[in-house]
């Protein structure tokens, strides 16, 4: 039988971890009297989520955190409960004198019984198991895809509302094409936001003709983006249904930084257009969501980054929401825009550096991909 013994408090991530990886048949939990009321709550409905077959022997003792000898005491008692099961004992979630007291129990069954026991601590910041006792473990335990990541700070992931009834239609290859010719192409860029100034859905209209800008319609009409245009003197007329509107004015920025994101071929998991749902009906002081959609959203050995894409202003506050539900000052985030960064005002740009936001503007979005490759990699040091 495999066992897994863990410490609870603070972040899900590294519990969640073991249980995902490791599939053990049977979990004890150890608590403090605080971690028990808060952690403890939201950690098993996520054990239920991410590893049904497993089963919670019991509910977790709850001990005073700074007593050394109760911890030591109640460890190897519940490692001894199953003297012959295969056992991993994760320390990484709890106080320092509770990481003590799991260890010195851990190293007694090992050297004392002869059981068969691992105590690990989880280095989420670079990505590596410590071994304290017994057996190493390899890097690949730090594997997570967006959802699981979610769902260990119990929520859940659908695909978000706003394009729901055009999601598989902006995923066609022709549309994608498109924005990745916008995202590489800033005079097109420019182009865009002209258009669209002056874009009724479903309505005619119509934009000062320049031979930049008929041409520019011109490659939007023959990828199904406009339709029925045509020139009258100094000026095009054209039409933009609902679907292609959301696509150019915003959609295809998301699509853009999705390619790219996919292009480096380096993280784990990539999503597009989700959002946070919680339908756990006894979470505490339990209110609607103010935001929870994740434009792009990308794991990289269990760290996870959100990325908002805009094409007009806003989104620190966006992104500093939805971070708050899964890990807060340990979320990765990124502001991608479409305007350029000397556009972008020095308030603003301040109050994203104070949020931890990191602004990809036009000037760079030919690199985004690049660019969060190399934030992913840089964040295992902070």
């Amino acid at each position: 039988m495999k066992a897994l013994l863990m410490l609870v408090g603070g972040r899900p991530i590294p519990n969640a971890l073991t249980f995902i990886h490791e599939k053990p048949d049977v979990i004890v939990a150890i608590c403090s009297e605080e971690s028990f009321k808060e952690e403890w709550v939201q950690l098993k409905q996520a054990i239920k989520k991410l590893s049904p077959a497993t089963t919670i022997i019991k509910e977790p003792p709850s001990l005073d955190a700074f007593n050394v000898e109760a911890i030591i005491e109640t460890s190897e008692h519940e490692l001894l409960e199953h003297p012959d099961a295969d056992w991993v004992v994760n320390i990484t979630s709890g106080t320092s004198l509770m990481t003590l007291g799991a260890y010195i129990a851990a190293e007694r069954c090992l050297r004392l019984r002869d059981m068969l026991v691992k105590c690990w601590y989880l280095d989420t910041a670079h990505s590596r198991v410590i071994p304290l006792v017994g057996e190493k473990r390899d890097a690949s335990i730090f594997y997570m895809e967006v959802e699981q990541y979610v769902a260990a700070y119990n929520y859940n992931l659908r695909n978000a509302s706003n394009y729901m009834n055009y999601r598989s239609r902006y995923l066609q290859e022709d549309w994608k094409v498109f924005a990745r010719r916008l995202g590489k192409n800033p005079r097109e860029i420019d182009l865009l936001k002209l258009m669209l100034v002056k874009a009724a859905i479903n309505r005619k209209t119509s934009v000062t003709k320049t031979d930049d800008m008929y041409q520019f319609l011109l490659a939007l009409e023959n990828a199904g983006l406009v339709r029925n245009l045509c020139e009258e003197e100094d000026y095009c007329h054209f039409y933009l249904s609902d679907e292609q509107h959301k696509f150019l004015n915003g959609a295809w920025l998301e699509l853009y930084v999705l390619q790219e994101a996919q292009s480096a071929r380096f993280f784990d998991d990539i999503q597009w257009h989700k959002e946070i749902i919680d339908n756990d009906p006894d979470r505490k002081a339990k209110s609607p969501f103010m935001y929870k959609e994740m434009d792009v959203a990308l794991t990289y050995k269990a760290k996870l980054m959100i990325v908002e894409c805009k094409t007009g202003d806003g989104g620190l506050d966006d992104l500093v929401t939805v971070a708050d539900l899964v890990g807060g000052r340990f979320v990765m985030k990124v502001l991608v825009t479409s305007r350029r960064m000397e556009n972008i005002s020095e308030d603003f740009r301040s109050k994203s550096a104070i949020k931890g936001i990191r602004i990809i503007a036009q000037d760079e979005l030919s690199r985004v991909g690049t660019i969060l490759k190399e934030l992913a990699q840089t964040a295992k040091q902070r």
